[in-house]
This record gives C-alpha cells, sequence and structure tokens, in this order.
C-alpha cells in the first residue's frame, strides 16, 4: 500500500491581527469547500473590513484531480501579498481552507521585501493559532460490473467513505468515484470479491 498523504483543514474561522511599522493586518483563516465558498467569503471579509486599502488572499481546495488553488495581491506589487499567503499554506499542506489578509495602510511605506514579509507573517500566525483537522488525500477511479453487484458494491464503497461521483448504466454499471488514497488497495481486493470477478478498472 502506498504511503498515505495527510493534508489539513481549519476546524473554524479563525482571525488574527499584526501590525508593522503602523499599518495594521487583520488574517483570518476560513473552510471552504468550492471556489464559489471562497469568492463568497473574498465578498465578506471585504465588507466586514470596508475600510481596508488591499484585501489578499490565497486559497487551496482539494479535488477529485489534485489540488487547486489561486492567490491575489488585490493592488499591492506583484508577488508581495497573494503568494506569501499561498506559501504559507502550503508549508503545512491546508486545503479547503481560504487565508484573506486585509491591510490598513500606517503612512509608512514597507517596500516589496517589507510587505511579504509582513504578509508571510500574518499568515503563519494565523494558521499557527487556528484548530486544524486531518484530510486525507483523495483519489479518483472508474469501474464497470454487472448490475447484480450494485447493492454490495454501493455498501462497500460507503464502508470505505467514499464518493459516487457519476453512475452511467448500459449494458454494465459504469461508475466513477473518489476514495481516500489509503483505502484504494483494500477496496480493489474487496470489491473483486463482490463481483466475482467481473469487474474492470478503466
Amino acid at each position: 500500500m502506498k504511503n498515505k498523504r495527510i493534508m489539513f483543514a481549519p476546524v473554524k474561522e479563525y482571525e488574527d491581527r499584526l501590525e508593522v511599522k503602523h499599518s495594521r493586518f487583520i488574517g483570518g483563516i476560513y473552510p471552504v469547500d468550492s471556489v464559489h465558498q471562497a469568492e463568497e467569503k473574498i465578498q465578506s471579509v471585504r465588507r466586514v473590513h470596508s475600510g481596508a486599502d488591499h484585501h489578499c488572499w490565497a486559497y487551496r481546495l482539494q479535488t477529485d484531480s489534485g489540488i487547486s488553488s489561486r492567490s491575489s495581491d488585490e493592488g499591492e506589487p506583484s508577488g508581495t501579498a497573494g503568494r506569501p499567503i499561498l506559501e504559507s499554506l502550503e508549508e503545512k499542506d491546508i486545503v479547503d481552507a481560504i487565508l484573506l489578509v486585509s491591510r490598513f495602510f500606517g503612512g509608512i511605506k514597507l517596500g516589496m521585501g517589507g510587505l511579504s514579509r509582513a504578509y508571510r507573517a500574518c499568515a503563519r500566525q494565523v494558521i499557527a493559532g487556528c484548530a486544524l483537522k486531518e484530510k486525507l488525500e483523495l483519489k479518483q477511479i472508474s469501474l464497470t460490473f454487472n448490475y447484480a453487484s450494485e447493492s454490495g458494491m454501493r455498501r462497500l464503497l460507503a464502508t470505505m467513505n467514499g464518493v459516487l461521483i457519476q453512475t452511467d448504466y448500459t449494458d454494465k454499471v459504469l461508475w466513477r468515484i473518489s476514495l481516500p488514497s489509503e483505502a484504494i488497495d483494500q477496496f480493489l481486493a474487496k470489491s473483486i470479491d463482490i463481483c466475482s470477478g467481473e469487474i474492470k478498472y478503466i
């Protein structure tokens, strides 16, 4: 069996603050499981901290095909805000989360290096303070089997914490599913028994 990859996700929202040369940075990490939820949270934070000069952010989402990520400097010099925030999430392998940092300019320019260090420090401070839970890496597979085996396969999928993504019915049942990567070998072995060998992975 392959070594399992353990990632982490925030248990709940958490915010913290940092001041650097009179600029105030308010950072927050929020659980999200879709791009839509991430975009909604960005708009929500902009409303809450409407007086901020910048709202910079990064998110990482676990999908069946891997990790989807995106970041934004939102008007700060390129690479000084979004990227340090994203790298802070990557350092701890945090997924299904968006981390936003709102900056209130304090009258003293920090320079590109100073900005990058400040955004990174705020992001790391937020991550250090938030409660995290483990999340296993997901893998996606497709398979076909006979109709008679479908009920047994559904029970097996549920016991393995799998998710049925798509079902098609032709002369056989076609499934596309996602599973924790550590459960795949066991799922494959048990599915062969349930289907009496009449199963194909595609």
